[in-house]
């Protein structure tokens, strides 16, 4: 296990002065890295040999208020598990205000391909294991809403653009995020915090290529599904759980 400092910065405050919270899943992910860079396996390594990391799926729940301006939000993560093809890594993150605690998957993939390949690579540079952040919690794991639940529906196009990809070329995973939240109403997410996010990647966006959100929302949840419009392709599905402020 690891531990990194990250400042909040002016630029990613919301309209209330608040973190947003796809910033901490963000300083997460930069965490990750530097612990993968002792290991010689960050992204920047692999671009090296054509390679590169993909995140599968995530689920991050949320307590208390996102830090203000210049709070330091302390991360924590470590390698949960290898199995396959897969890397499942955890997280925790603490400020003044607020806790978060966070399981992901992920894979290398083969530039060329796009294809997973094994996680062998690693050899004999083994990764520290370390208990579950959500015990029971298995990310890319959840339901739509409830049947029966009454919701209201909305659609959004998100365009995809060339500034939101990544070391990869397709567009970061984030931005996945920041687009089901804004396939929100926004008079909705005025008056409520994020509780928990789960989110599962179904397959890469690139820019230029338009994605329709299709969300269903409740008093306390939506679910979104992302649809890249030119071949009616599902590319990913998340759910997001809210509460009063």
């Amino acid at each position: 296990m690891s531990a990194h400092s990250f400042p909040v910065r002016l630029s990613e405050l919301d309209s209330n002065g608040r973190l947003q919270p796809y910033h901490i899943i963000s300083y997460f992910q930069d965490a990750a890295s530097i612990d993968l860079q002792k290991l010689q396996m960050s992204g920047f390594e692999l671009a090296k040999k054509d390679l590169g990391w993909v995140i599968n799926a995530m689920t991050v729940v949320f307590e208390g208020e996102m830090p203000e301006w210049n709070e330091q939000v302390s991360v924590s993560t470590w390698a949960l598990n290898r199995t396959g093809v897969r890397l499942f890594r955890d997280f925790t993150a603490e400020s003044k205000t607020m806790s978060a605690k966070g399981t992901s998957s992920w894979v290398i993939i083969d530039e060329k391909s796009r294809r997973p390949v094994g996680l062998d690579l690693f050899g004999d540079r083994e990764l520290i294991l370390c208990e579950p952040a959500l015990p029971g919690v298995k990310p890319g794991h959840f339901s739509p809403l409830s049947p029966g639940t009454e919701f209201e529906t909305f659609s959004y196009t998100w365009n995809p653009r060339t500034s939101e990809q990544d070391l990869n070329a397709h567009i970061n995973n984030i931005n996945y995020l920041i687009a089901c939240f804004e396939s929100i109403p926004q008079e909705f997410r005025a008056n409520k915090n994020l509780a928990r996010v789960d989110i599962f990647f179904k397959a890469e966006i690139y820019a230029k290529q338009p994605i329709e959100i299709k969300t269903e929302l409740t008093e306390t949840e939506a679910f979104h599904r992302l649809v890249r419009t030119s071949d009616q392709t599902e590319v990913c599905v998340a759910k997001t759980q809210w509460r009063n402020r």
